[in-house]
């Protein structure tokens, strides 16, 4: 057994065990026996597009965890906290259909089969399943849809953009993030993937946002601090006295996070 698939059969048991305690008998029922049937399945591909949808349904869309919950992964941590039973479920399943078949296709074609939800849920699943390179096509083409739902799940929580993209492809992420409002600080590995261009990036998002008279988002600062040009210093330092306190807070933030990485 390779260590990718150490890994993937320890996520399995974790994530089993959250949805046992986050669903009643019927819910771990219905995935005993959902999960047996993909196993014995020749075509596991096929079970997986029929079991898929009824997956939230039947384990539920609450909450699975606490916040703080992480899952370790080939791409190092992924966090749990927006996941639902249902999400979960679903992982499962793909990962005893991945383990039993090797294949990429399945995955795809259940992604390109479903809805927003069901693509959420492969979405935050795609570190899982330790196959980047066929698998980075989808989180692409995730960034690109129109849904702020898939979209979170794409950049926020989940260690795939950081372990697989290109500096161009993560800062373009990054500047999405920021542009549809939600927040920076839940990019995995924001600090560890910054770079000249994303400081750079992020001081002309100021200064377009500044010209047009809008309001430029507070945790900006966590991007642009870690490379930050003498404007770019200058700026933060200015809004050290921000009457935003949440730009004070991420300021703040950023200089002690900048200082601690040198």
């Amino acid at each position: 057994m390779s260590d990718n698939e150490s890994i993937m059969n320890a996520a399995r048991e974790t994530l089993y065990a959250l949805v046992i305690a986050a669903t009643d008998t019927a819910g771990s029922d219905w995935l005993d026996k959902a999960a047996a049937e993909v196993k014995d399945a020749a075509a596991p591909g096929e079970i997986l597009l029929r079991l898929f949808p009824a997956a939230r349904r039947r384990l539920g869309a609450g909450r699975l965890t606490t916040p703080e919950q992480n899952i370790e992964t080939p791409d190092g941590r992924l966090r749990l906290g927006a996941w639902s039973p249902g999400d979960a479920g679903r992982a499962i399943l793909l990962l005893d259909a991945f383990l039993q078949d090797g294949g990429t296709e399945i995955v795809t074609a259940v992604y390109h089969a479903g809805d927003e939800a069901e693509r959420t849920s492969i979405t935050r699943a795609l570190s899982l399943l330790g196959h980047a390179a066929e698998l980075k096509p989808l989180a692409l083409q995730t960034g690109r849809i129109n849904s702020s739902i898939m979209y979170a799940a794409l950049a926020l929580d989940n260690p795939f953009p950081s372990a697989h993209y290109s500096d161009h492809e993560f800062n373009q992420l990054v500047l999405k993030t920021l542009f549809t409002g939600l927040p920076i600080a839940a990019i995995i590995s924001l600090a560890g993937r910054a770079n000249t261009n994303l400081s750079r990036m992020c001081e002309d998002y100021f200064d377009e946002r500044t010209a047009a008279g809008r309001e430029v988002p507070p945790d900006i600062w966590l991007a642009l601090a870690p490379c930050a040009s003498e404007r770019g210093l200058r700026l933060m330092n200015e809004h050290l006295q921000h009457k935003n306190p949440e730009h004070r807070y991420y300021v703040t933030q950023a200089l002690e996070n900048r200082d601690a990485g040198k």
